[in-house]
């Protein structure tokens, strides 16, 4: 559905079958704004017959459209991805995510994700009479460059690099007004002491973030060329540049921690003004005064050292102190060189009023420390990942934050390997674990996961013996054991998700029963107009006995609910009494 954004009121125009995912930002529309007479916007559309064929169909041969207003989407003309562009080559699985244009460029940029090799590639190509043509494309970006998502300003390209520079460097590409681009790459912001980690390039001058010391901070180029400088926030937090058309003057930044929900900022004039602004996003939220947020180190197997941020509340915990007594929740990604910054999460809130702690421990394969934290733990050392989680989990023990036991590890996607494979390794320091749409079954996932091609790169692939043994070591599936007493274990799965298969969550829990472990499987369809509806699954376990449940009615009455602070804490809940943490079951 089409929105006109002056008035609120709908459009005659559909794209019913737009390709899109509901995880992160990567499929975009992009509007085309040099024929005003004749408004139209870029958009991924999904290969005929693919939404209702296979799960691994779902995100094959992308492709991007023109649309413009007014016109039936039958139309609509193909300009890049799969079968259109000449002078591109594309494997089935390789995801076309978006075009990308600008005021006053007379240049469109595509951008192609090479999923077996987890990188991305960009090409660029002059627009052609009313974009009615399929544009001939050049390359711009190459996988080497391990670049950001590119901008244009007029006829400039600009873009985050990490090739040269482990923790980025912004640099520039003047395509000239030929009909091929011209010039080569210069940097205009050269590697610094933090980790940049986005960029926007505007009417008045470039903006860019800084990741340094747990914190993401706002700094400036000047177009009159002068070094960058840091912007003063009223805020200290994780700053995040919002999208806005480089036309324009200024950024907008949102500016919110751990304990402080976000606030947003108007940014000018190069940086001198900044204008509070009252957004209304219709929740009310507010952090308690006694909460508190930290940061210390926790020392993995080989000595390195592993960040770790933390949140309680000082005035919940049981005893007025942390004495060991408290329920640890723990969280990591470890995977993709995805960073987490300090941000406000309503069920973190929740779960800190109960008196628990949450932790979120920065293992190797994130991002943020730099690209060589992310290659710190890929293929044949992403075993490093789960020595980080482990060495964190032990470093929180002995600090008094939780006891073994007590300890449970949620995370989501491919960070939910680690929620497997952590307390399989160290079953007596874990309590539960919340296995959140990860596909459990590393090894047989690619014959049904869209997305597992991208896991070639990271842990392994299914084409050769040494590729399948890491996929087996990566594989919870595979390490649960009878031999060993396991923690619990809760596995969710979107029926409708693209990244994960459900099948395969169902075979993990039965095994995981079969062999005395305490688990429940969770599933719930994203509806895209009914919402979310979700059911408990209670598996047998064969000849050992059937194992204790929580009651599928009351996941079912709180998952159907478009509540996420009600679903997150109830997965823990569910899981922490399912290790015998009765307090935090009935919280």
């Amino acid at each position: 559905m089409v929105i006109d954004a002056a008035t609120g009121a709908p459009r005659a125009d559909r794209i019913p079958d737009l390709l899109t995912t509901t995880s992160s930002t990567r499929y975009q529309v992009n509007w085309l704004t040099a024929d005003s007479s004749a408004p139209a916007f870029l958009y991924p559309r999904l290969w005929p017959g693919s939404e209702s064929g296979p799960l691994a169909d779902r995100l094959a041969r992308g492709r991007i459209f023109l649309h413009r207003i007014g016109r039936l989407q039958s139309a609509d003309v193909p300009v890049f991805g799969y079968g259109v562009s000449p002078t591109v080559s594309f494997a089935p699985e390789d995801l076309t995510t978006r075009d990308y244009a600008a005021p006053g460029s007379r240049w469109l940029i595509g951008s192609v994700y090479r999923a077996s090799k987890n990188g991305r590639e960009d090409y660029v190509a002059r627009r052609t009479a009313y974009d009615a043509t399929v544009p001939s494309c050049m390359p711009l970006i190459a996988l080497e460059d391990r670049a950001t998502y590119p901008q244009l300003r007029r006829d400039t390209a600009y873009a985050l690099l990490r090739r040269d520079a482990d923790r980025g460097r912004i640099a520039k590409r003047v395509l000239g007004d030929g009909p091929l681009p011209s010039g080569d790459w210069e940097t205009i912001v050269p590697e610094r002491r933090g980790v940049i980690a986005a960029f926007s390039i505007v009417g008045d001058a470039l903006y860019f973030t800084e990741r340094d010391g747990g914190a993401l901070s706002l700094y400036v180029l000047p177009p009159d060329g002068s070094a960058p400088r840091l912007v003063p926030l009223p805020l200290i937090g994780t700053v995040r540049i919002e999208p806005r058309s480089p036309a324009m003057d200024g950024v907008l930044v949102s500016v919110e921690s751990w304990a402080i929900p976000p606030r947003w900022f108007h940014v000018s004039r190069a940086g001198t003004m900044v204008e509070a602004l009252r957004i209304d996003d219709g929740a009310k939220m507010s952090a308690s005064p006694t909460l508190v947020s930290d940061r210390l180190e926790a020392k993995s197997r080989d000595g390195t050292m592993v960040p770790v941020s933390l949140v309680y509340d000082r005035a919940k915990l049981r005893s007025g102190r942390l004495d060991g007594t408290a329920p640890l929740m723990v969280e990591a990604y470890g995977g993709f060189a995805d960073a987490r910054d300090a941000t406000y999460d309503p069920m973190m809130q929740v779960w800190t009023a109960l008196g628990g702690v949450c932790a979120y421990a920065h293992v190797r394969g994130g991002g943020e420390l730099g690209h060589a934290w992310h290659r710190a733990a890929m293929r044949e050392t992403q075993v490093r990942s789960v020595e980080d989680m482990i060495g964190t989990a032990e470093a929180l023990i002995a600090r008094g934050y939780s006891a073994p036991g007590r300890v449970a590890f949620q995370r989501i996607s491919f960070g939910a390997v680690l929620a497997g494979l952590v307390p399989l390794s160290r079953p007596d320091l874990f309590g539960a674990a919340v296995y959140d749409v990860g596909g459990p079954d590393e090894v047989r996932a690619p014959a049904l996961d869209p997305s597992a091609a991208r896991n070639v790169a990271e842990i392994g692939d299914t084409d050769t013996p040494e590729g399948i043994r890491l996929l087996m070591a990566a594989s919870p599936y595979h390490r649960i054991s009878a031999r060993l007493t396991h923690p619990a274990m809760l596995t969710t799965v979107r029926r409708t998700t693209t990244t994960s298969a459900p099948r395969f969550s169902w075979r993990s829990m039965w095994r995981a029963c079969r062999h005395r472990m305490p688990a429940i499987a969770l599933s719930h369809r994203c509806e895209r107009t009914a919402g979310t509806a979700g059911s408990a699954h209670s598996l047998p376990s064969g000849r050992h006995g059937r194992p204790r449940f929580c009651s599928g009615s009351l996941a079912m009455s709180a998952i159907s609910r478009p509540s996420y602070v009600g679903e997150g804490v109830l997965r823990l809940a569910m899981a922490f009494s399912e290790a015998g943490f009765s307090r935090a079951g009935r919280s």
